[in-house]
């Protein structure tokens, strides 16, 4: 059993391959990670006019966008997973 107090979530998206680059790049520089996926995910539209919200809602409903994935790095690495990630 995991304790899941000891993880942190650094990273989230509906793209495989996002997510695949993500964990490529933690396991390489030697970063523990979990990676769950979590089905028909809720969308919440905050406002905008209607054009943005068909095409938010229609880009959702492909398949591909069904699953959003998360990735969790035990909070002790969550400065090097971070700086892994988004360093630019």
């Amino acid at each position: 059993m995991l304790c899941f107090w000891r993880w942190k979530q650094v990273y989230a998206s509906t793209s495989t391959v996002d997510c695949d680059q993500v964990c490529n790049a933690l396991s390489e520089a030697g970063v523990r990670y979990i990676r769950k996926g979590k089905a028909g995910h809720p969308v919440f539209f905050l406002g905008g006019d209607t054009g943005a919200r068909m095409m938010a809602s229609a880009m959702m409903e492909t398949p591909e966008h069904s699953t959003m994935y998360y990735i969790y790095v035990r909070r002790k690495d969550e400065g090097r997973a971070n700086y892994l990630l988004y360093r630019r």
